[in-house]
């Protein structure tokens, strides 16, 4: 995104004067989860918390970044 593209939040009033700005330009990164998708990765978030200790875990950590 340029700069200056991002000029708002979902909450409007932040504490402490606060504003929401970019004054670099952006790049990169991902797009978001749908409300859906996080509603589904919530189980999988409490039972991992990004820990790698069984195969499983890698197993859903692996599914998590793949969708």
């Amino acid at each position: 995104m340029a700069i200056g593209a991002i000029k708002a939040s979902s909450n409007e009033k932040l504490q402490g004067g606060y504003k929401i700005e970019n004054p670099v330009s952006t790049w990169g990164g991902d797009i978001g989860e749908t409300v859906a998708q996080g509603e589904k990765n919530i189980p999988l978030y409490f039972r991992t918390r990004d820990r790698l200790v069984t195969s499983e875990d890698f197993a859903d950590i692996t599914r998590r970044h793949q969708e």
